[in-house]
């Protein structure tokens, strides 16, 4: 049994409900409150948030097309084993809260590869900013080996 309002619910319940064993009461909705018209009667989707994550996945898909491109020529120039390639981002898929300091706004991926110099598969625990590779850079383009951190270099350098 559903009744219309929570009054003639309760006296449906006092009365016994005429042998029914439970009562449902619904609240009707009303389409002119504030709150629901404002909450629920529009469509939330953000379109700019859409926008902007569709621009930052067509610049995963160009790095990533572009880092391949690179590969595939410093192997056909027989120098892949050789070559240090970095590839670093901004904050992904949380770049609008970047402004706060929670995990998504401040951490940001760094992928290396250098096979004649780096182990693979390592993953850094320090805490580091993009400017300490330079330092890193600039040790390994001095002595061709990978400095840093375990590696005998000053400071946070990775």
């Amino acid at each position: 049994l559903v009744c219309r309002d929570y009054s003639e619910c309760s006296t449906l319940r006092y009365a016994g409900a005429e042998g029914r064993s439970s009562i449902a009461y619904r609240e009707p909705i009303n389409l002119a409150d504030p709150w629901i018209s404002s909450n629920w009667l529009h469509d939330k989707t953000n379109f700019e948030q859409l926008r902007l994550s569709r621009l930052f996945l067509a610049g995963l898909s160009w790095l990533d097309r572009s880092v391949g491109t690179l590969l595939d020529t410093l192997k056909q120039q027989r120098i892949a084993a050789s070559s240090l390639v970095i590839a670093a981002s901004d904050h992904g898929a949380s770049f609008l809260g970047k402004g706060h300091a929670y995990e998504a706004g401040i951490r940001v991926p760094l992928l290396a590869r250098w096979p004649d110099g780096l182990r693979s598969g390592r993953r850094l625990s320090k805490t580091a900013m993009l400017i300490d590779v330079a330092p890193s850079l600039l040790c390994a383009a001095a002595t061709g080996r990978a400095c840093g951190i375990g590696g005998g270099g000053v400071g946070v350098s990775v």
